[in-house]
């Protein structure tokens, strides 16, 4: 899970350092083109096998996904602060259970509504600069961690008894296609795209889409999922120490504070998993045989 937490912070990277010769909405199809290529070998014949409203579910999500990543896309590409971005979406995790209690009629913790200060003076802190006004990049990053949070709720509510990996590789399907129609309308390739914006793509196919996802299924499986919450909140971490390495970011005291927060409500709003799976689950005997 560690190691999944660095795939999908170096995706970041890859991401805004492909962004330098590509189009964003370009590289956003071919990435997800290529995931869902890729994906289809280890699980074509079990596509056949569904049933039409499980297709029906499937690209519904997978249409969600595709405004969303575009939102997210268009953010890294305008954005000054990619860490700042990555600590702006991680707000996800607590928003994600505010959409599933008003729309899915989900039970809504005492831990979210505790962690729910903490980020909101986060993003205060983000966006305040002499006056309150969110930059256009914060601004898409907040937009898209409420997409990316309608997102998880719809996979958790349609995607029940749903197989994992066609579930997923529809999804990556439709954001490719999805973004590939607005590349074609919107957007102009330029005369030539250096190898290195390739290979940034090939990355972001290939160690931050499939082999992370992969990796992503298999250890929150073979973990307690407090270990894995409390691993999870690394993303952004792992983000902002790449983007002061690699795009010679830097973070004034006023925007450490704001991030500083919003990974502390991270933590809160997952504690008492964190709290009943590290610690609880050390107590538990195994029956004797």
């Amino acid at each position: 899970m560690l190691l999944v937490t660095l795939l999908a912070a170096s995706g970041w990277i890859f991401t805004k350092l492909a962004l330098e010769g590509l189009p964003p909405i370009a590289f956003l199809a071919l990435r997800f083109l290529g995931s869902f290529f890729l994906l289809i070998i280890f699980c074509w014949h079990t596509l056949f096998r569904l049933n039409q409203k499980q297709w029906q579910y499937a690209l519904t999500v997978g249409l969600v996904q595709g405004i969303t990543m575009m939102i997210w896309i268009l953010a890294i590409n305008g954005a000054d602060q990619v860490s700042e971005g990555a600590f702006i979406t991680s707000m996800l995790t607590i928003i994600a259970p505010i959409i599933g209690w008003l729309f899915f009629s989900s039970h809504l913790k005492t831990e979210t509504l505790l962690a729910l200060p903490f980020a909101l003076a986060g993003m205060a802190l983000l966006a305040l600069d002499g006056n309150w006004q969110f930059e256009p990049a914060q601004l898409l990053f907040l937009i898209s961690a409420f997409g990316f949070a309608l997102h998880i709720n719809l996979t958790n509510y349609l995607g029940q008894n749903f197989p994992s990996l066609p579930f997923t590789t529809i999804q990556m399907g439709m954001v490719g296609i999805l973004a590939s129609l607005v590349s074609f309308f919107t957007e102009s390739w330029p005369e030539s795209v250096s190898s290195s914006s390739w290979g940034w793509l090939l990355a972001s196919i290939f160690l931050a889409t499939g082999f992370r996802y992969t990796l992503q299924t298999w250890g929150i499986k073979n973990s307690t999922a407090g270990s894995a919450a409390l691993i999870m909140t690394l993303e952004p971490v792992w983000t902002a120490m790449m983007s002061l390495y690699w795009l010679g970011e830097t973070m004034d005291k006023q925007a450490l504070a704001g991030c500083v927060l919003i990974l502390a409500s991270l933590v809160v709003s997952r504690w008492q998993v964190i709290k009943h799976q590290t610690y609880g689950g050390k107590r538990r005997l195994k029956p004797q045989s």
